[in-house]
């Protein structure tokens, strides 16, 4: 039992280490999704005594409002395939900007909801909608007349957490109103993109490891600093690594750029490996006085396409330093 405790201990440890390595080397993003036909979906749902399954998701403006004999819902929805999945969510902001025709007022809170059931631009309707319960709610605003010119409002980040990482199923938001008359919003049909609805999220990317193989199907890896040659580095695909995904602009080895490339299978395990050779001398530089034989550690850096980043180590052995 102590055994084990010690064992549990040490494990702990480090996982413990582990999170502050990975938080340490966070590379942390901005980006702003802009709603248009490829970016997502948006419509407007009203309700009058004649006109319940009405459907206007391809008007330039979409309502959110009521008054006493007709009410309207808008319900957008944004496409976050382009956000990584292992992306930590570390803010949201939903933007609309607002447009209040001549001669229509109105005041009240608007509310931003969770939309918890699956829904199509084209077919959502009023009588659709109204079955769905509201989810949870995200944001709210109060808006005076035309005076607020957008709906401007942080929405928590567990929500779009959720969305990206697949935890949450990404039927995006519903936002009602509660007081007197009519807002309109640009929608993502309109003709300045400016001015279509936003989501701005931050967001960090953690490292993950990749296999590294300095100077491939060798052991150790000898290096002589007399060498005018190049060293050979493998980054090993698997099952779960491709590296296709790997942005070759952004690799560095202690910091040099490797001087070509190629894709082969190095350890005939039938996943592609990218094989790297950087100008030995360039490596040598970047070392301070070691002792000959000495086991030096060399890591290599750079990011997936989609801006993951990745890191990976090797050692290598110093020969006739001097």
């Amino acid at each position: 039992m102590k055994r084990l405790m010690i064992s549990l201990t040490i494990i702990v440890v480090l996982l413990a280490i582990g999170r502050i390595a990975q938080a340490q080397g966070a590379i942390s993003y901005e980006t702003t999704i802009e709603l248009n036909n490829t970016t997502g979906i948006d419509a407007s749902v009203n309700w009058t005594s004649q006109h319940r399954d009405t459907n206007y998701n391809d008007v330039a403006l979409y309502v959110s409002g009521s008054n006493a004999w007709m009410s309207g819902d808008s319900l957008l929805k944004f496409n976050l395939e382009s956000i990584p999945s292992s992306a930590i969510i570390t803010s949201a902001r939903f933007i609309l900007t607002h447009w209040q025709p001549g001669g229509i007022q109105g005041y009240g809170h608007h509310y931003l909801y969770q939309y918890m059931c699956d829904w199509s631009e084209d077919s959502i309707t009023y009588n659709i909608s109204k079955f769905c319960p509201k989810g949870p709610l995200l944001a709210s605003q109060y808006m005076w007349y035309a005076i607020d010119s957008e709906f401007n409002r942080a929405i928590p980040e567990w929500v779009v957490q959720g969305w990206v990482d697949g935890s949450i199923d990404n039927n995006g938001v519903y936002m009602g109103f509660s007081g007197w008359g009519w807002h309109y919003y640009r929608s993502s049909e309109f003709d300045d993109p400016n001015e279509r609805p936003k989501l701005i999220l931050t967001y960090d990317l953690y490292p993950i490891e990749v296999l590294v193989d300095i100077k491939p199907q060798a052991c150790p890896n000898p290096v002589n600093v007399k060498s005018q040659g190049v060293l050979p580095v493998a980054v090993l695909g698997t099952e779960d690594f491709d590296v296709t995904e790997i942005d070759l602009v952004s690799v560095r080895l202690a910091g040099i750029v490797p001087v070509r490339s190629s894709i082969e299978d190095v350890n005939a395990d039938e996943f592609d490996d990218l094989i790297l050779k950087f100008d030995t001398q360039e490596i040598i530089s970047t070392l301070e006085e070691v002792a000959d034989r000495e086991e030096l550690v060399l890591q290599l850096t750079g990011v997936l396409l989609d801006g993951t980043p990745i890191e990976g180590n090797d050692c290598i052995t110093i020969l006739s330093k001097g």
